[in-house]
């Protein structure tokens, strides 16, 4: 909002009918005189295993999974305890559907560094994953595994609430528990303030009016994606 002077939706909008001309201008703008930088960087040596760590990140983020697994496992067996391998492989292990691998990591890298909120929120989702069948369907949760994945996604949200992932899947806890319906709505839509056009965190919006016996409530917030869905197929 402060580097663009406007709100996330709006700019989206913006950046859709952007797209849409299919015609993209540019401007080329020559300096003359250097840009000088606002901060003073400074550089320290890297560890073995820490040079691993972040190549391995590295690879995670580019989906290139089983190098980045290999690259991780590299750096765990140079420093057992470094957080950042530890954080990356419980990642990859959660993409790669080997739910109690990536707990155990997620674990290892909270005690590490309890600060950081994606593994707090890759916890309660390795968590909410590995109680799933291979249809990802789930009709209720262990009350004690519940409690953990809520208390994940509280603490996810107070190191980060700019993160919406974390609002809609502790949502979606409550969905499957049947439990804190009418404070779980908020939340979703404040996760769609700050992703909006997100069709599953619709689905779950739509899917806890509907819990709650609000059909007409649930139509009003599917209809929109609808609509626009539609649009879409008739521009096609």
């Amino acid at each position: 909002k402060e580097a663009f002077q406007t709100d996330p939706q709006t700019l989206e909008q913006e950046l859709k009918n952007y797209l849409r001309h299919s015609a993209f201008p540019l401007q080329v703008i020559g300096l003359r005189q250097g840009i000088r930088p606002r901060v003073n960087l400074t550089s320290t040596a890297m560890s073995e295993a820490e040079a691993r760590a972040y190549l391995g990140d590295l690879l995670l983020h580019t989906d290139r999974l089983r190098e980045a697994s290999e690259v991780l496992e590299q750096a765990l067996a140079l420093s057992p305890q470094l957080a950042l391998a530890h954080e990356s492989l419980g990642i990859v292990r959660v993409k790669q559907k080997r739910f109690g691998e990536a707990i155990e990591h997620l674990r290892r890298a909270q005690a590490a560094n309890p600060a950081n909120y994606l593994t707090h929120y890759y916890h309660a989702f390795a968590l909410s994953r590995s109680g799933m069948d291979d249809d990802l369907t789930v009709t209720v949760y262990d009350p004690k595994v519940a409690d953990t994945m809520r208390a994940e996604l509280r603490r996810s949200i107070e190191l980060n609430p700019e993160f919406p992932e974390s609002y809609v899947l502790l949502a979606f806890v409550n969905l499957v528990q049947e439990e804190r319906l009418d404070e779980s709505t908020d939340p979703v839509r404040h996760a769609l303030s700050l992703a909006p056009g997100r069709d599953d965190y619709v689905f779950v919006l739509a899917q806890l009016y509907m819990r709650k016996q609000d059909f007409i409530t649930a139509r009003q917030v599917l209809t929109p994606m609808l609509r626009e869905n539609a649009e879409e197929t008739t521009r096609k």
